[in-house]
């Protein structure tokens, strides 16, 4: 249930079904907590969320999210 929760505070965009994705800065800059500052570097934002991207769509999906948190 706690995946859930935490993965509703942090995926800011929705699709037309319903579903919940994370942007790159979401998952960099809300999720890691990661370049927040107001002066941060927006592609330094984007290449670290790319490394991150296993499907290079340029979003997190939930499925990514509950992987990344059970194999911590």
């Amino acid at each position: 249930m706690a995946v859930k929760v935490t993965w509703a505070l942090y995926a800011s965009v929705v699709d037309k079904d319903g579903d919940r994705f994370m942007t790159p800065e979401d998952f960099v800059q809300k999720y890691l907590g990661l370049h927040t500052r107001i002066h941060h570097n927006p592609k330094t934002v984007q290449l670290i969320a790319a490394v991150a991207d296993t499907t290079k769509d340029g979003t997190f999906c939930a499925e990514f999210y509950s992987c990344l948190v059970f194999s911590l």
